[in-house]
């Protein structure tokens, strides 16, 4: 699996459901990033596209590098090996 690990920037907690604001730098293979445990889930996700790629990077809820299903992580797919990419994510569960 190739896991991408995030710089987190903010955790707005609110209840269950948190909205998580990050960053992390381009990647041209298929991976992942977990946001909460397997129990939780992703309910959306944005990602932002940086100059240095050309396409809309590849947002899948809920699933991991190869299409597996796994709960709490999203799947990304983006075509350039740098630059800064950012997001925002709602999920639900333990952070």
């Amino acid at each position: 699996m190739a896991a991408i690990t995030p710089t987190i920037a903010t955790v707005d907690p609110l209840g269950e459901h948190t909205v998580i604001t990050g960053s992390f730098t381009g990647e041209q293979d298929d991976s992942h990033i977990t946001l909460v445990p397997t129990t939780g889930y992703v309910f959306g996700c944005t990602i932002s596209t940086p100059l240095e790629d050309a396409a809309t990077p590849q947002c899948v809820l809920n699933a991991t590098t190869g299409g597996a299903t796994t709960n709490g992580t999203i799947r990304v797919s983006t075509t350039a090996d740098s630059g800064t990419y950012t997001f925002i994510a709602h999920v639900v569960g333990a952070i």
